[in-house]
């Protein structure tokens, strides 16, 4: 039996541990979405990235039955820093990037740190509705974007 964090019963979701066979649906999610970000690299540049996270880290996944893997979080728990954070534009707004954000919270007992792209006006300004604020001024990253960081509440 799987282990399920979080389920949505109107909307189908759950959210659980990656499995191996969830990884080129997450891999598909991050590739949609990065195609929303043109001031990024290369796909395969930050795939890279993303293995290099994902290797010390959790991983869960957002999933549905008739969609497969909808959404993804990278974090620390240890340290309550969210590297990455993802959720398909088909299923924004269906509470799954906030579950993501309560499920983090609550396992590492911590305020939560991410960093945004400063060019993702609507990434930021959906954690600014959350209560998240800005610690940082937007800053290079060393792929070539400017990032800000944030705290969760």
């Amino acid at each position: 039996m799987e282990t399920v964090y979080a389920h949505h019963p109107n909307a189908g979701w759950i959210i659980r541990p990656l499995v191996q066979g969830d990884v080129s649906g997450a891999l598909e999610v991050f590739e949609a979405c990065l195609a929303e970000f043109p001031w990024r690299p290369s796909f395969n540049n930050e795939r890279a990235h993303l293995f290099q996270a994902a290797v010390n880290s959790d991983v869960l996944i957002a999933a549905e039955d008739n969609a497969g893997v909808v959404g993804f979080m990278v974090a620390d728990l240890s340290t309550g820093y969210i590297s990455h954070l993802f959720v398909h534009l088909d299923w924004r707004l269906c509470g799954i990037g906030t579950a993501f954000l309560d499920l983090a919270r609550e396992a590492s007992g911590k305020q939560l740190v991410l960093d945004v792209d400063e060019e993702n006006a609507a990434g930021r300004a959906a954690y600014e509705a959350l209560g998240w604020r800005v610690t940082e001024a937007a800053r290079m990253t060393g792929r070539g974007y400017r990032q800000v960081r944030m705290i969760s509440p």
